[in-house]
């Protein structure tokens, strides 16, 4: 059953007033839309195409985003996973789009995308299947790896070494300008929680007006503004539909990447909405994906690149402490809206990169430290430390060493265009090929006079690690068996008494079996005078206090021999 965690703000079935919602909207948008304008302008600029174009493919991605974000926040008849989601256009379908537009320009790349949504809509059919692949510890690696993946492109923002910033150096005022404005978002929690919910968007405003007074902004700022026009239609005289299968395998490849980001993302928001989290929803992350599909489907019909959730608008929500997904028709609306105003997207795209990447860094802090709970969930034995440790070195070669992979086919550039799909594909991989050679199901003898709490407590912490399991459950079925075990051996039987234990992602299970006297779980805890009236009283106490250990627990007897069940969820 999920609870409510105490440190948020607005979780996410609350809905925050509107003092609250609309600031918290508007540093979503701020940011969103300075940092979609370059998906078209890479994208044009590839192929060649007029300035119009670039227009014109802005507002339909941000329609798309817009629509998908709102999707993803309905939770209802299996659209949406019911969390605040936004979307963008990553790296993946990027890379994809370039390939499309590039060999039948923007047509071929809008039809491949809405065949993409298709394969991806059937994706999510299967994933439920495949949470064997995603352990709380792989995803928790990957979330990691989410949050080190924003750290090269804060820290160039930061100092101002991206885009045209970077032709003229570092700029000391913008990096006082970058400085300011992450000092601002560290010391606003101090001021109470209604600060804390607003953090980013106060020091956007203190950023923002600081780089006024500073000059970071373009001379011509106010002129472009000017000049853009209010209202306008987006223009489909650039919209068309064509397939080629030979980039299909491209396509496919974008499609697995942006659903592991989506599994990613949604695990996310499952975990800092739900104090009592243990594993990933396989059933919500579905209906996350099957919605991905829909929008990119829906992207495709109106000349729009594919889009996925994006992991540094999520990192907004964690960080603020707000997950309300309210925020998310807010914040999508707000975006359909910005593709009929090309005078707002026109302002928002001169907002100065040095605030953005002072936000980025505060957004990269958060993502690293879920990822880390995350992982430390479970119990860690060598296997799980290679798992983690390997991923972690091939993901981060994608940001380290990024040469290394400029001559990769095309067909593979989507898995090395992102340390998260390296490192995930890197951690299912290995992880199934570390579970050959661990046995589900071990066993161990407690002979007459041993000392049962101490045996049965080092077979089920050495199995514990080995399998992955919670050490909270572990500690609890280390309870029930050591009750049953010290409560059974010279009172019920005088012989050994064996443990089988077996595990699966979902169940840890126990087997005590003996020969001797039968007994079945107490319904109430028996009386002193029952305990002190012979052995099998205090037998009788002992199996009560395991049946509170366990989330069921029964007995049978088959010729002769007594067999004790405890289940205990996981």
């Amino acid at each position: 059953m999920s609870r409510r965690p105490e440190d948020l703000v607005y979780s996410v079935d609350e809905r925050p007033p509107a003092s609250v919602a609309v600031p918290f909207t508007l540093q979503f948008v701020v940011q969103h839309v300075a940092l979609s304008l370059m998906i078209p302008i890479i994208i044009v600029a590839a192929i060649g195409g007029p300035p119009e174009m670039t227009a014109a493919l802005l507002s339909s991605l941000l329609i798309a985003e817009g629509v998908g974000t709102a999707l993803q926040a309905l939770r209802r008849r299996g659209i949406g996973c019911g969390y605040l989601m936004p979307n963008a256009c990553d790296e993946s379908f990027l890379v994809a789009t370039l390939h499309a537009a590039q060999a039948g320009g923007l047509a071929l790349a809008f039809g491949m995308t809405a065949v993409a949504g298709l394969l991806q809509m059937g994706l999510s059919r299967v994933v439920r299947e495949l949470r064997v692949l995603f352990p709380p510890e792989v995803m928790g690696m990957v979330i990691t790896v989410l949050g080190f993946s924003l750290i090269p492109f804060g820290i160039q923002s930061f100092l101002g070494m991206t885009g045209e910033a970077s032709a003229v150096g570092m700029v000391p005022a913008g990096v006082g300008v970058a400085a300011l404005t992450l000092t601002v978002l560290v010391i606003s929690p101090r001021f109470g929680e209604k600060y804390e919910a607003n953090a980013i968007i106060v020091a956007l405003a203190v950023g923002l007006g600081a780089s006024y007074l500073l000059g970071l902004y373009p001379a011509d700022a106010l002129d472009r503004v000017m000049v853009a026009p209010l209202l306008q239609a987006p223009d489909i005289s650039y919209f068309g539909w064509s397939f080629d299968l030979r980039l299909l395998p491209i396509f496919l490849i974008a499609v697995i990447a942006t659903t592991i980001q989506t599994i990613t993302n949604v695990t996310i928001g499952q975990r800092v909405n739900d104090a009592a989290w243990v594993r990933p929803d396989m059933e919500n992350i579905r209906d996350g994906i099957f919605t991905m599909g829909l929008t990119n489907v829906f992207a495709g019909a109106i000349g729009s690149p594919g889009v996925s959730t994006a992991s540094s608008e999520l990192g907004i929500s964690v960080a603020s402490r707000i997950t309300s997904r309210f925020i998310g028709f807010l914040f999508g609306g707000a975006l359909v809206v910005c593709a009929f105003v090309p005078k707002a997207t026109t302002a928002f795209s001169l907002v100065p990169i040095y605030v953005i990447g002072a936000v980025v860094i505060y957004i990269c802090a958060f993502l690293i430290m879920v990822g880390i709970t995350t992982m430390l969930s479970r119990m860690m034995d060598t296997r799980k430390v290679l798992v983690i440790g390997i991923s972690l070195v091939f993901g981060l070669s994608v940001q380290f060493v990024p040469y290394v992979f400029e001559d990769v086919p095309p067909i593979f550039e989507p898995v090395f265009a992102s340390s998260i799909t390296l490192a995930t594909i890197t951690a299912i991989v290995l992880n199934l090929a570390f579970r050959f050679g661990i046995r589900q199901e071990e066993s161990v003898v407690l002979e007459p006079g041993s000392a049962a709490a101490r045996e049965i407590e080092a077979f089920l912490q050495r199995k514990g690690e080995e399998w992955g399991a919670r050490e909270e459950v572990v500690v609890r079925a280390a309870a029930a068996a050591t009750e049953i075990a010290e409560g059974t051996m010279g009172c019920l039987t005088d012989g050994p008494v064996e443990v089988s234990a077996s595990f699966d992602e979902l169940n840890l299970d126990l087997a005590l079996s003996y020969t001797g006297q039968a007994m079945a779980f107490p319904s109430s805890r028996p009386t002193e005078e029952e305990m002190l009236e012979d052995d099998r009283g205090f037998a009788a106490f002992a199996w009560y206090m395991a049946g509170r250990y366990a989330d069921t627990a029964r007995s049978a007897e088959e010729d002769g021999r007594c067999r004790v069940f405890l289940h205990f969820d996981h």
